[in-house]
């Protein structure tokens, strides 16, 4: 009887499972590491990512605090400086940040930042409306008269109030006045052909008899009904507490004597301020004027505070006080009298007006600077 030697089949059969094992193994090996060169690849593009969206955050910073500073470099310096650059990449350990630098127009700032991880870079480029932070000049026009003292090229956005519905706004005194549609933003957009939402009982308007708050043409009496040229304590500015408090206007405005106080004084018509008025002069208080149409000022005025027209501002001189300490802003023509005869320190910038006018509008989402709702445009370079 012939027996059959299975050992050779057995050999041979094992060979070919182990084949196929290392094949499985190798095949395993290489997807294990393909995944993890992919979880890697992905890890080291976000931390890249991330790097870069931190630098255009920390090159927001810089380039306000770089505005707050008393010098000459808080337009022309672009971009980050070593010193700085060291310093940010010591709190990252797995990446850096490349570069970081900024490109500043007439009204927006563009922000690129570029930054590695391992060997992958990512880079982001970010566009934003540019603050009243950037200019450091007293007077911003799209049109200015003013000697040989300041230039503006083009139009220039500035922080104002800009029309929101249903916003409730509460003032120094701490009392809701009225819902109307306004709420703070970061440049001025303002629409002053605003209709009030709803009648609020609050509102006081026993000082302005015969207006017609609720309609949507509102009236526009003159100024003998609105009680203004003849109150030499211009009373009607004041809450029950004696608070400075926002008013609203419809209608022109003549003011012939001095105030002091911190409130928001908002005109839909024109102002005129007439000869040797004084508001604020000597105190550390910032009013804020808003007015939708033109302002003419007198000879010999002086206001520390917020100014803001929709139209024209012209200035007659000033005599021996500063015509503004604080902002003053035309959207149309900047005039003044004789303008060859302004001299440094006849308008002084304080950005302090502008915080003061903030301050008499609670926000609900903060100041609104550099936020993410003010990105003009991202790109990812």
């Amino acid at each position: 009887m012939k027996v059959n030697n299975e050992n050779g089949y057995v050999l041979v059969l094992g060979i070919v499972i182990l084949a196929a094992l290392l094949i499985l193994v190798g095949i395993m090996t290489n997807l294990i590491s393909s995944q993890l060169s992919f979880y890697r690849n992905n890890r080291d593009s976000s931390r890249a990512f991330y790097t870069a969206e931190s630098g255009v955050a920390f090159g927001t910073e810089i380039f306000s605090f770089l505005n707050y500073k008393d010098s000459d470099e808080k337009i022309t310096n672009n971009s980050i400086s070593e010193d700085d650059l060291n310093k940010f990449n010591q709190k990252f350990s797995n990446s850096e940040l490349l570069s970081l630098n900024w490109l500043v127009n007439t009204n927006t700032i563009i922000f690129n930042s570029t930054a590695k991880s391992n060997d992958i870079e990512k880079g982001v480029s970010v566009e934003y409306p540019i603050l009243l932070d950037a200019f450091t000049n007293a007077i911003t026009a799209n049109k200015i008269t003013y000697g040989n003292n300041i230039t503006v090229d083009g139009n220039i956005a500035a922080p104002v109030i800009e029309a929101t519905k249903n916003k409730e706004i509460t003032y120094l005194s701490g009392e809701p006045i009225y819902k109307s549609y306004a709420n703070i933003s970061s440049y001025f957009e303002a629409d002053f052909n605003i209709a009030l939402a709803e009648k609020d009982n609050s509102m006081d308007t026993g000082s302005f008899e015969g207006l017609d708050y609720y309609s949507n043409t509102p009236s526009f009496p003159d100024i003998d009904t609105l009680s203004v040229v003849d109150e030499d304590d211009y009373s009607y500015l004041l809450d029950n507490n004696g608070t400075p408090k926002e008013t609203h206007i419809y209608g022109d405005v003549e003011l012939n004597h001095n105030f002091d106080g911190n409130g928001l004084l908002v005109i839909y018509g024109n102002l005129k301020i007439g000869n040797n008025v004084q508001i604020n002069v000597g105190t550390d208080d910032f009013y804020s004027i808003i007015v939708k149409g033109n302002i003419f000022f007198g000879n010999s005025n002086s206001v520390k505070g917020f100014i803001y027209s929709e139209g024209d501002i012209y200035m007659e001189n000033n005599g021996n006080l500063p015509y503004t300490e604080g902002i003053i802003y035309a959207e149309g023509t900047f005039d003044v009298g004789n303008p060859n005869a302004v001299e440094d320190g006849d308008f002084i910038y304080n950005r302090t007006a502008y915080d003061r006018l903030n301050e008499k509008i609670s926000l609900e989402e903060g100041s609104g600077e550099y936020t993410v709702s003010n990105i003009i445009s991202w790109n990812e370079l």
